[in-house]
């Protein structure tokens, strides 16, 4: 089996990236300077050689054909320019003093490799270990006549040479190597300090991770972080704190679930077993016991049974698993809710009011659920004779809200009303048949269908419930 790499390290990606810009700027860049350079300087050597050329044709043709003494075509050449006449036989002969120390097979070569150049031609070409920048000049029934010699010519080759202008490119490239590979050396020795220094927080954070816990871990990582200066530490450090305290809340609030989960199984499981032992120790010897009894563990067991619908319903929730969604107004379903509260309670005033039809894209039987929860709550919390409101709004949203005129919530109790398992009860009794988990699935569903709720409360005034739930949006056809 083919094992997978490992990912390279952050230190390891950085180094590479800045060692690749280090190349471009120390080496490549120089190196395309020595290069304009080079063919800056084979430009002018070849034009250098065209205007030559030009001004010995233009001479030549002033005299026409004529014997025309060396020194006259000389004096026309650029310093230490070599001079080669070609004769009709095709042989290369030296004229002047530059270049006297070229052999027959170099003249040979001067005629060879610059045969088929036209005039106003310039190439590059290698005799010997020498290079030379050439041009062609075609002389015919030109006599060049000099103090050894008198040659009857059909071109003259002007040659120069290229060795000091070789001689500075080669220079220059090694100077840009090794400049290069200096500050190569430079910029990776203070990079990788910089790096290591930089990423050193980061490695001591996460070091911290494997070898500190809980509240350690974050001493650990507010210490790095107010020991390094740098905003992306300091801010780093922060979210991380915030994550670790983020996952402890949900781990708390985990324990304290199963925990209350727990309590809440425990209580009727307790009774269910209890009225199971005094029946099988003979205390039940009554018919009425026995009926009894098996009245009390149906009860329990209902009460079981609702807890555990409440839990999977949240849990569902929390997985994200949709509801069936339709059309449907949610003024009427209000209004039904409403019309069962005035049943069970005849003697409280529950008003009701909607100003127009409040389409909404829901689950008709979750949402009675919503509603049917928190008018409960009203009816159940509020001291009789005192009224209920509640009232929808149609607008961008449909806003339902359900107003008591009870004693009000504490502010320290407000922020827990959507608290699983919790209770206004002081000490968080049990007394109370209730699971705590009723305004928990209220909130979670009304999410689930992208809405909120909201409570406001203030003491001896009373308290609203708001359900903000998105209009259902018109097709149009």
């Amino acid at each position: 089996m083919r094992s997978r790499r490992s990912p390279r390290t952050l230190r390891f990606r950085l180094g590479v990236t800045l060692g690749l810009l280090t190349v471009v700027v120390t080496l490549v860049a120089p190196l395309l300077s020595v290069l304009l350079v080079r063919d800056h300087l084979e430009d002018r050597a070849a034009e250098q050689l065209i205007s030559t050329s030009d001004r010995i044709e233009a001479a030549l043709s002033a005299v026409g054909p004529f014997q025309v003494p060396a020194k006259q075509v000389t004096a026309l050449l650029p310093s230490l320019a070599v001079f080669v006449v070609v004769d009709s036989a095709g042989q290369g002969h030296m004229i002047g003093s530059a270049g006297s120390d070229l052999t027959p097979d170099q003249l040979a070569t001067f005629v060879r490799e610059t045969d088929g150049l036209t005039p106003g031609q310039a190439d590059r070409i290698s005799v010997g270990s020498a290079h030379y920048a050439v041009t062609r000049i075609p002389a015919p029934g030109i006599v060049i006549v000099d103090s050894e010699s008198t040659v009857e010519v059909t071109d003259l080759i002007i040659g120069l040479d290229q060795s000091d202008n070789d001689l500075l490119v080669q220079r220059l490239l090694w100077y840009t190597v090794a400049g290069a590979c200096a500050s190569m050396i430079v910029v990776g020795g203070v990079g990788a300090y910089l790096l290591r220094r930089g990423l050193r927080p980061l490695e001591l954070m996460a070091g911290a991770t494997t070898t500190e816990t809980g509240d350690d871990l974050l001493t650990v990582v507010s210490q790095v972080a107010h020991s390094h200066s740098g905003a992306e530490i300091i801010a780093l450090a922060a979210a991380f704190e915030s994550a670790f305290a983020a996952r402890q809340d949900a781990e708390t609030r985990m324990r304290n679930f199963v925990a209350d989960a727990s309590h809440e199984l425990r209580a009727p499981v307790t009774t269910m077993s209890s009225w199971i032992d005094h029946y099988l120790q003979g205390a039940l010897t009554s018919t009425d016991d026995i009926d009894r009894m098996v009245a009390r563990l149906e009860a329990e067991t209902g009460q079981m049974r609702h807890l555990l619908d409440e839990m999977t319903l949240l849990a569902r929730t929390d997985a994200g698993v949709p509801f069936e969604l339709a059309g449907m107004d949610v003024g009427d379903l209000v209004d039904e809710v409403v019309s069962d509260a005035r049943v069970v309670t005849p003697e409280r005033e529950i008003s009701f009011h909607c100003c127009g039809p409040a389409r909404v894209l829901g689950d008709p039987h979750r949402l009675r659920q919503v509603f049917g929860n928190i008018v409960g709550n009203a009816q159940e919390h509020t001291p009789a004779g005192r009224p209920i409101d509640v009232r929808v709004s149609v607008g961008a949203d449909i806003r339902v809200e359900i107003r008591d005129h009870g004693d009000g919530i504490p502010p320290e109790q407000l922020v827990h009303l959507f608290d699983r398992f919790w209770r206004a009860e002081p000490g968080g009794s049990r007394t109370q048949r209730h699971s705590g988990l009723g305004l928990a699935i209220v909130n979670a569903i009304v999410e689930a269908h992208g809405g909120q709720t909201t409570v406001t409360s203030e003491p001896g005034v009373g308290t609203v419930v708001t359900v903000v739930l998105p209009a259902e949006k018109e097709t149009v056809s």
